[in-house]
């Protein structure tokens, strides 16, 4: 095409050269080049180098020495050959498409930090390598996408499992040893029902506060197993004993007091020997019909404890007094009978002095060996008592004859006064001896 010249303006065809700036505005395709000359770099006052607009100054190409770059704006540039930079290229941002790069063209060095970004990675594109040293952190990996072959075996510990989230399905069977399970760890929710079988419990494990109430009964109980020390005060109530289970055996001394035994329960058979002592019996208990034949010896009875009350009518026979037991006082009056007095057992040591009066005397009962010397005073004989044959030879003597007591009817004449010794002179008056001499 021929060159037009216009001053400092040329043409040729649609191209239009302009020697000093002018405004994108033009119409045409414009180059522009600076009034001093097309130097890159020059530090001139003229800013713009170089300039070429296009498409009515939708697209441009600027060479700017002043602070040494080139822009192409809305330019599409072909190198063939490749291109060497000398200093800074400055690209429109997006320019550059992945057909413009070649492969490895874009190292580290050419990205600026933070410049790629998500949408800038190609799916599956970062690999294991592609990654730093502990660079994925929690956030960087999305929920669920971690699976079971992205885990290294080991890899995760205590501190990388957040409370409560290890779950039931999570545990392999038999994974949960003795070891894992922490002290107090196993609560009731967390055994199954009949989870827990006499195999798993250690000696001595189930005390009394494990066992739910009724949960034991005869079969779960080993023979003689329960002793005292496992019986919880009061726990045995009566509906829990077999019948004639408690022996002797098992009852604590001093146990049993009366509230424990049924009225009429104590038979004999139940009572020890010697076991029923005073104290044990109630007043007025011990009745007759208690009493077996000759049970209750000497031994048995405390002194002074027989009172007349006790002692049943013609219950003290003579065989259970003993010898001089019966005193005076215990005798009542008029009780002493004839029938009640052996023979010969009234001495006169047993006589109260005056007290054998006429009344008590059977006919002839005083024989003379009864009657001591000089006992038998005048007082004693009775009018007409002493009759000849009671009186001894020689025994009555002159003083012994009453005054004009003997008349002649009373003498036999010299056999009379033979009779009497000594005696040689009587003188009767009147039939009266008045005098003897």
């Amino acid at each position: 095409m021929p060159v037009t010249n216009v001053g400092s303006r040329w043409s040729s065809g649609n191209l239009i050269f302009y020697e000093a700036k002018v405004s994108r505005a033009a119409i045409g395709n414009i180059l522009q080049i600076g009034t001093t000359g097309v130097t890159v770099g020059s530090a001139t006052a003229q800013d713009i180098d170089f300039t070429v607009y296009a498409n009515g100054g939708a697209a441009s190409f600027v060479i700017d020495s002043g602070v040494s770059t080139m822009t192409l704006t809305g330019i599409t540039a072909v190198l063939n050959g490749g291109l060497t930079v000398v200093g800074t290229l400055t690209l429109p941002a997006g320019s550059i498409e992945t057909a413009d790069l070649i492969d490895s063209a874009v190292t580290a060095a050419k990205l600026a930090n933070n410049a790629v970004t998500t949408d800038k990675i190609s799916v599956g594109a970062v690999v294991a390598s592609k990654l730093a040293s502990n660079s994925v952190t929690a956030v960087k990996i999305l929920d669920g996408v971690v699976s079971g072959s992205k885990i290294a075996d080991g890899a995760i510990t205590f501190s990388k499992i957040a409370d409560g989230h290890v779950q039931t399905a999570k545990l392999q069977d038999t994974a949960v040893t003795a070891a894992k399970v922490a002290n107090s760890a196993v609560t009731t929710d967390k055994i199954n029902v009949g989870a827990v079988v006499r195999s798993k419990l250690a000696a001595d494990a189930v005390d009394g506060t494990k066992l739910a109430d009724l949960a034991v009964d005869s079969e779960h109980i080993v023979l003689l197993s329960i002793d005292a020390a496992h019986i919880a005060a009061g726990a045995i109530i009566r509906s829990k004993l077999a019948a004639d289970v408690i022996n002797g055996g098992l009852i604590e001394d001093d146990a049993i007091d009366s509230e424990h035994i049924k009225d009429g329960a104590i038979d004999t058979a139940h009572i020890g020997d010697s076991q029923v002592t005073t104290v044990k019996l109630q007043d007025l208990g011990v009745t007759t019909a208690k009493i077996g034949n000759a049970q209750v010896t000497t031994g048995k009875i405390v002194n002074s404890a027989i009172t007349p009350d006790k002692l049943n009518a013609g219950a003290v026979v003579s065989s259970k007094i003993a010898d001089n037991a019966v005193t005076t006082a215990k005798i009542n009056a008029l009780a002493v009978t004839t029938a009640e007095i052996n023979d010969l057992a009234v001495t006169a040591a047993k006589i109260a002095v005056g007290n054998v009066g006429a009344a008590q005397l059977s006919t002839d009962a005083v024989v003379t060996a009864k009657i001591q010397n000089s006992a038998i005073t005048p007082d004693k004989l009775n009018a007409g008592a002493v009759v000849t044959a009671k009186l001894a030879d020689g025994a009555v003597k002159t003083d012994k004859i009453y005054g004009g007591a003997v008349t002649s009817d009373k003498t036999t004449g010299a056999s009379f006064l033979g009779a009497i010794s000594g005696i040689t002179n009587i003188e009767i008056v009147n039939g009266l001896v008045t005098a003897i001499s």
